[in-house]
């Protein structure tokens, strides 16, 4: 077998579907956490836990990914694919759970209103700050309306790009980390 063969064959799609499936029920938790953690503020923590562990999920999923099916060479490109197809297809999973459960289960539109509340008390506490300007303070009320009169579509449209975009970045760092180049096998 030649060091660039692939051990047997993979279809990178499938594969970064099966990872993106993955990531994405990860992802789907960590925004549970973030729903919860409107009501119960025990739950931000975990919510933060879990969005500082997505690039740490992603990492192994993509060195799993490497050590089984490439154990000689895995080159950047390649890397960069499934870490990058990862990414889209767990973005393309949480978020349509995202906008299902925001459109089935939140009739009322608590989720919002919630939000809404959690910025409207930031703007109360820096207003008690000395030397924040009182521009940032408007900027936070006039958000906190907008997001109290947000409709579910209009929300997960707003978090799609963000998210894609976190995943592109990371995917590039992972693609680094777990690149296996000719240089590796000359040592």
């Amino acid at each position: 077998m030649k060091p660039t063969e692939i051990k047997e064959k993979v279809s990178i799609t499938n594969k970064a579907m099966t990872l993106g499936t993955i990531l994405g029920i990860y992802q789907i938790v960590k925004y549970l956490m973030f729903a919860l953690s409107l009501s119960v503020p025990s739950f931000s923590f975990m919510f933060t836990i879990m969005a500082l562990g997505v690039p740490v999920v992603a990492f192994y999923l993509q060195r799993w990914f490497r050590d089984k099916y490439s154990p000689k060479l895995f080159p950047f490109f390649l890397s960069w694919m499934v870490s990058f197809l990862t990414f889209f297809f767990s973005v393309v999973l949480s978020m349509v759970f995202c906008y299902v459960a925001l459109e089935l289960f939140d009739k009322e539109g608590r989720f919002f209103t919630l939000l809404s509340n959690q910025l409207i008390i930031s703007a109360d506490l820096y207003s008690s700050m000395d030397g924040i300007d009182a521009e940032m303070i408007e900027q936070i009320e006039r958000l906190a309306k907008v997001v109290g009169s947000m409709e579910p579509i209009y929300f997960v449209k707003m978090l799609i790009p963000a998210v894609f975009s976190t995943g592109n970045i990371l995917s590039v760092i992972i693609a680094l980390i777990t690149t296996k180049s000719i240089r590796s096998l000359i040592k």
